[in-house]
């Protein structure tokens, strides 16, 4: 299997709203129809409308931080409708939210875990999971609502990560707290246990985090190359053969066979 790789990502915040929304990634980001998506969402609410046509990922929407705040987790396989098209989530009540889509080249979602920290930070664990290839493809969400009023937060991979997107809500009046989503990736080299992957924040939060593993398409077949042979009455194919005309080899299409 080749290792699916990230393709091209795209944000999306809500500042105070029931709905958040984003673009996502276009044919002219390198994104194309059968290429693995991945919406993620970082809210201080719940989710009353998902995505249409999205699929949510084994252990997303866990139990909410002390403080409300949840991550969310879709997929699918991008449709030629879904290239640059604007997708959207509505929410239960007002809440600040950050929307992050994640595009990679074909893939399956190979093993999930999530882990709900409780307890205020700026270092925010994913919890390890157990990939069942060996060349796939980790990315970890981290987040989700910030402990200061009307700040914003910036984030730092894992150590051995890169950081493939982060957003966050800008609310910047009243006692409001935003919340924030850092995604980060790392392309596996073995399976079994990846680790617990910590990523820093600029400011502390309740916190949450939650682990991915894709794994790319199985390699096909390796094609028959067939040459067919003379038996006296039909052709049948047979492996590749080469004759000897006295100065060179020539490519045989039909070798002459004693019945």
């Amino acid at each position: 299997m080749a290792t699916p790789t990230v393709l091209a990502t795209a944000t999306g915040t809500a500042a105070s709203g029931t709905t958040v929304s984003l673009t996502l990634p276009g044919s002219g980001q390198g994104v194309l129809e059968g290429d693995r998506l991945i919406l993620a969402l970082a809210t201080s609410n719940t989710v009353t409308v998902p995505p249409a046509g999205w699929t949510a990922v084994a252990n997303t929407e866990a139990t909410p931080t002390v403080s409300g705040g949840r991550i969310y987790v879709w997929t699918k396989a991008a449709t030629t409708g879904d290239l640059g098209a604007s997708v959207g989530v509505t929410l239960a009540a007002t809440a600040r939210s950050a929307l992050v889509a994640v595009a990679t080249s074909p893939a399956t979602v190979d093993a999930t875990a999530v882990e709900v920290i409780g307890t205020n930070g700026a270092s925010v664990s994913a919890p390890s999971v157990t990939a069942v290839t060996a060349d796939g493809l980790l990315l970890t969400l981290h987040g989700v609502v910030i402990n200061a009023v009307t700040v914003q937060a910036t984030w730092t991979a894992p150590s051995g990560m890169t950081l493939a997107a982060e957003a966050c809500s800008n609310n910047t009046s009243g006692s409001l707290r935003n919340s924030t989503l850092g995604i980060a990736r790392l392309a596996l080299t073995s399976s079994g246990a990846t680790g617990a992957k910590a990523a820093t924040a600029t400011q502390t939060m309740q916190r949450a985090a939650m682990s991915i593993v894709l794994a790319g398409p199985s390699a096909p077949p390796e094609p028959e190359l067939p040459v067919t042979v003379w038996d006296g009455s039909v052709e049948l194919p047979v492996a590749s053969v080469t004759v000897w005309d006295g100065s060179a080899e020539q490519p045989a299409t039909a070798v002459e066979v004693a019945p």
